[in-house]
């Protein structure tokens, strides 16, 4: 009997939408070649200049209270299309309330044959309680209905999630694509960039300081960040560029191309067990990657014995602590052989492998 795969991206708007397009594209050629047929559906909404075969309009959004009923039908509708065969529906990032209609929907209308796969990427620790309950009760619905896998992008959170489900979630590698050799940083400048959204839970208050730190190697420092971030009155001879606050991915991808140093200086508490995609790229793209003791971040370059990159952000030396770093031989070496073990796992072919398994089991 076909089996065929349904993939919910309702978050990826076009083909600049990073992660959403990016991850459902990588999921959508990944099973093509062993199931019968792979859709992807997407926000009514979206405008994708190319979009990829089977990439379907569908979700109503529902941020705006009077569209959560439109966002409702729509989950009902996924729900009731015609099959004879077996069915894998995926859903791989959801909030609280779009994450209860879904669930309700599948519940009501979905087949007893039909499995669902459901990504636990976020630390329910960190959230109201509202938010965990809601989203406990709401996958407890799901596991009386049907086949549900729980997936998790890593082995705290599988930790975190067993006892939910009487079962070691699946870890998925978070999946990114390109990677480079790393080398020791000859430049006379050292460029260091903080990408991605320029938000608190990623350190934007540290980011700002660093204008701040009165360090003299900071003349030698390019620091490449969004126009978005408020800076305090520079203080030291930082070279500061700013970039547009949304990048493509080709744009995202020359940024972290030309950096040597990735700042990450983010949240310990928010981040203690969510993983950072800047990071695994910034690994897999060989940058150095600074971040902050008490993070999910933390925690892996300490499996690589790399605690020399968990940085104090407020040490009056920041800048010259950097130029040791990245002329450090032997650091180079052990990132090296993270990046190996990196590619290994969250490159796309070990990504292909590990969705095949999944389908499989």
């Amino acid at each position: 009997m076909d089996t065929t795969f349904h993939s919910i991206a309702y978050f990826a708007q076009n083909e600049s939408s990073g992660h959403f397009y990016h991850y459902h594209k990588s999921v959508q050629e990944a099973l093509k070649p062993h199931l019968a047929h792979v859709a992807v559906y997407v926000p009514k909404n979206s405008h994708f200049v190319n979009p990829p075969q089977h990439w379907q309009k569908w979700f109503s959004p529902f941020y705006n209270k009077s569209n959560r009923k439109k966002f409702w039908k729509d989950c009902v509708r996924l729900f009731r299309q015609k099959s004879d065969g077996k069915r894998i529906f995926f859903i791989e990032f959801f909030g609280r309330r779009d994450f209860f209609l879904y669930s309700m929907a599948a519940f009501l209308f979905a087949k007893k044959n039909d499995t669902l796969w459901v990504l636990y990427r976020d630390d329910l620790t960190i959230r109201n309680k509202k938010d965990l309950r809601m989203i406990r009760f709401c996958s407890k619905l799901l596991k009386k209905k049907c086949d549900l896998k729980p997936l998790t992008d890593n082995e705290l959170l599988a930790d975190y999630y067993s006892p939910w489900f009487g079962q070691r979630p699946t870890v998925l590698p978070i999946l990114t694509a390109k990677h480079s050799p790393f080398k020791v940083s000859k430049k006379k400048k050292l460029v260091c960039s903080w990408l991605g959204n320029p938000r608190p839970d990623k350190g934007a208050h540290e980011i700002a300081h660093l204008v701040e730190i009165e360090d003299p190697a900071s003349s030698k420092i390019e620091l490449s960040v969004s126009g978005a971030t408020f800076f305090p009155p520079i203080k030291n001879q930082v070279d500061l560029q700013l970039r547009r606050v949304a990048l493509a991915e080709d744009e995202y991808f020359e940024a972290l191309s030309r950096s040597d140093v990735i700042l990450l200086p983010y949240c310990p508490r928010l981040y203690k067990q969510r993983t950072s995609g800047v990071f695994v790229e910034a690994i897999l793209m060989g940058k150095v990657p600074v971040v902050k003791a008490g993070s999910w971040l933390a925690h892996e370059l300490s499996r690589f014995d790399l605690d020399e990159l968990i940085l104090d952000w407020n040490a009056p030396d920041f800048f010259s602590n950097l130029f040791v770093i990245v002329s450090d031989s032997k650091i180079i070496t052990k990132l090296k052989k993270m990046q190996e073990a990196y590619l290994a796992f969250h490159g796309e072919d070990n990504f292909a492998k590990s969705l095949q398994k999944v389908v499989q089991s």
